[in-house]
């Protein structure tokens, strides 16, 4: 099965599964939907801001390339960003500016420059990386509210999530310096206008219930009709919420429970009609 889908062309059946892993394993195209696929509207505006916390000091060539403008030749450290074979994406090579040669200024005679940091090292480069306001001490406390957040009131108001802070390294690798800053890299005003910070959220468990618990019955009310869109590239499925479950979530969740039922039953699994059923 073959089928155009957006601006990188053929989209193999294959690489439409690896697409939405996120919603399923094994999605059949559904013919009845594809009626229902068309051009959709521009993406909706996101911001996202990681940190690797990788000094690349002496292997600094194995990450920055050595041309400047589009055609840059990937080094090891961006390789990846070829995507193909194995990684099954394409190339993101277009989507990404690598930017380097960037220093932030240092204290120098008892003077912090604007935008810069104390000579202490490591927590005090977080308030002028992250929101750039020169910092005062080696505290780690940031003394304005960070890009995300300038952000965040920008394009995330109306949002049920204006931001959402994680952070996937859950102790500090270093104790001898550790401070509860060390951690954190949101920041924001609170009511009072004082700069306080977004402590993130490093458990997987309490990540998952911040996006999907807290649901009541009335929630739910109206569903039945309600709008449901899934974009796949360029293009978007629209269902009301009695279409989406009678045409896409049952078939779909069935026939992953056949496929297992059957990969079982070849490899010799002693599976039977009743297991099948629960029972």
């Amino acid at each position: 099965m073959q089928r155009t889908i957006g601006r990188r062309g053929a989209l193999t059946r294959r690489g439409f599964l690896a697409g939405v892993g996120g919603l399923g394993v094994a999605l059949p195209w559904l013919e009845k939907t594809a009626s229902e696929v068309k051009a959709a509207p521009a993406e909706p505006l996101r911001y996202l801001v990681a940190f690797g916390g990788t000094s690349i000091g002496t292997s600094r060539d194995e990450v920055v390339p050595k041309q400047t403008g589009a055609n840059y030749t990937l080094t090891r450290g961006l390789a990846t960003m070829a995507g193909g074979g194995a990684l099954g994406y394409d190339s993101v090579v277009p989507d990404i500016q690598v930017v380097s040669g960037m220093t932030l200024p240092w204290e120098r005679a008892g003077s912090v420059p604007a935008g810069g940091r104390s000579r202490t090292w490591h927590t005090s480069m977080l308030s002028p990386l992250f929101s750039g306001v020169r910092s005062q001490n080696g505290s780690g406390t940031v003394h304005g509210p960070t890009s995300d957040q300038l952000v965040a009131a920008a394009i995330g108001t109306g949002t049920r999530f204006r931001s959402l802070e994680y952070r996937v390294q859950a102790d500090h690798y270093l104790q001898a310096e550790y401070n509860a800053n060390c951690g954190r890299m949101s920041w924001t005003r609170d009511g009072a206008g004082r700069v306080v910070p977004n402590d993130p959220v490093t458990s997987p468990r309490l990540a998952y219930d911040q996006l999907f618990s807290g649901f009541t019955p009335a929630d739910f009310d109206g569903s039945e009709n309600r709008p449901i869109e899934l974009k796949l590239g360029q293009y978007e499925m629209k269902f009301t919420g009695t279409s989406y479950l009678a045409s896409f979530v049952l078939p779909n969740f069935f026939f992953h429970v056949t496929t297992a039922y059957d990969i079982l039953r070849h490899n010799g699994v002693p599976l039977g009609k009743a297991d099948f059923l629960g029972g």
